[in-house]
């Protein structure tokens, strides 16, 4: 990223959890995050599940954790929901303290995408919605199913740019919705290593 202008006012990102998780989302999150100042950024989230959790890491910004029962409990779905009320409380609490520029919600979490449009449409805030996957069209039924047909819709109209983790995701949305969605890839944060010569073998040797 080397664009070096700076947000003079935080983006406020709505997660399913903190960044300690060991799970795609998770870890494109926290490498994204990276790349943002300490006053750039507030993170918005509920605990990261137990049974998932990596070890933790100082972050650099600052972090709002949203009352929840941790993940990996019978129920899980029912409790994920309940959450969004507190979420959203804890969200208006934070906008009025930081006043952040815009909103950014990220799925594959739909309780925070639920939880980031109620705060656009509480604040007026912008809203991105950042996917890291399909939504709609990978719910196979009951109230999720009929959750993500009422959001969807809605979240593709409020928001004011679509996100997609990779090109084939931005060229499904473009074929299918008909919009242009941006392309933001994982981020590779760290050197990549130099390639060196393959050392020539001094005895037969077996793989396998």
């Amino acid at each position: 990223m080397s664009d070096t202008r700076r947000l003079r006012r935080p983006l406020m990102v709505v997660a399913q959890a903190l960044p300690f998780q060991s799970s795609g989302t998770s870890i494109v999150l926290r490498r994204l995050l990276e790349n943002f100042a300490e006053d750039e950024v507030v993170l918005l989230a509920r605990n990261p599940n137990p049974q998932m959790r990596l070890e933790s890491h100082r972050l650099h910004y600052p972090t709002v954790r949203i009352p929840s029962l941790p993940g990996g409990l019978r129920g899980e779905r029912y409790s994920r929901l309940a959450a969004v009320l507190p979420g959203i409380v804890a969200g208006l609490r934070e906008i009025r303290r930081r006043r952040p520029a815009a909103i950014m919600a990220v799925f594959p979490d739909e309780i925070s995408l639920l939880t980031g449009y109620w705060l656009h449409r509480s604040t007026r805030r912008p809203l991105f919605a950042y996917f890291c996957d399909l939504y709609m069209e990978d719910r196979p039924g009951g109230w999720e199913k009929r959750l993500a047909r009422w959001l969807q819709p809605r979240v593709f109209r409020a928001a004011s740019r679509i996100i997609a983790v990779n090109e084939g995701m931005a060229g499904y949305y473009r074929e299918r919705y008909g919009m242009n969605a941006l392309c933001v890839p994982a981020c590779i944060n760290a050197n990549i290593p130099r390639p060196e010569p393959v050392p020539t073998p001094g005895n037969p040797f077996v793989v396998g």
